[in-house]
């Protein structure tokens, strides 16, 4: 069993069904964290937290769709019935079509990356702070992409919600870090997960894997003390 450094706080981790926000829960939760998971497939929540148990975490799967905003609003209230006052946010969900020209996108496309990539980590997180602040305690974690600023054809809107997150965390830990709230932002580099689609002139085996992005974040929710560098790049080699 894990060293249970995290007992005793509380989670949220969006985007909790696979791939990194998994990996987040599930690490958290052995931890000791108490895991509130949400996602939009319940099955795989279910499976989330049978996992879980395996390994004595407590993770409460939470279906729901984060580009709802009735969703987004009760979910404080649903997390504090749940798991308790909330110590940490993980703002994971995130979702990008395959690589297209700006032009060529669906409009419907643009709207579920700015909604859920952008506009949910946006709010969860007005919605959660002012409980955080209240206790002078919380850490706030967005996860944006070791490539936010680096131009490439065919991510455009992806690549502008993943640098809009980070300027986001870093105004944020410089208006919170007196209230005794951390603010991060996950930068990985390429990650073995469902959001890259097969291609076989691509070697998967390079790149990162879910598990090794989550262990390099855990440093950050066990310090107390807000740091002017708030971006955690992670690329292989690096843990």
């Amino acid at each position: 069993m894990s060293v249970r450094q995290l007992a005793g706080r509380t989670a949220v981790v969006t985007g909790a069904s696979r791939g990194i926000g998994r990996s987040l829960a599930l690490l958290l939760a052995s931890r000791g964290a108490r895991v509130l998971a949400v996602a939009r497939s319940e099955p795989e929540l279910g499976t989330l937290r049978e996992e879980a148990r395996r390994h004595e975490g407590d993770v409460f799967p939470l279906p729901g769709n984060l580009r709802d905003p009735a969703f987004l609003a009760r979910l404080p209230a649903e997390a504090k019935r749940v798991v308790g006052d909330v110590d940490i946010l993980v703002n994971n969900a995130g979702w990008a079509p395959r690589r297209t020209p700006f032009d060529r996108h669906r409009e419907e496309d643009i709207r579920a990356m700015l909604e859920l990539n952008l506009e949910a980590a946006v709010f969860l997180t007005f919605f959660f702070l002012p409980e955080m602040k209240r206790r002078n305690r919380g850490w706030v974690l967005n996860v944006g992409s070791a490539f936010a600023f680096d131009p490439r054809p065919g991510e455009a809107v992806y690549l502008a919600t993943k640098a809009a997150l980070h300027v986001f965390s870093r105004c944020l830990a410089r208006e919170l870090g007196s209230h005794g709230i951390r603010v991060g932002v996950l930068a990985p580099a390429h990650v073995d997960t469902a959001l890259l689609p097969a291609n076989r002139r691509v070697d998967r085996a390079a790149f990162l894997r879910p598990r090794e992005v989550a262990e390099a974040a855990l440093p950050f929710f066990l310090a107390s003390e807000p740091e002017d560098d708030v971006e955690i790049r992670v690329a292989r080699g690096d843990g």
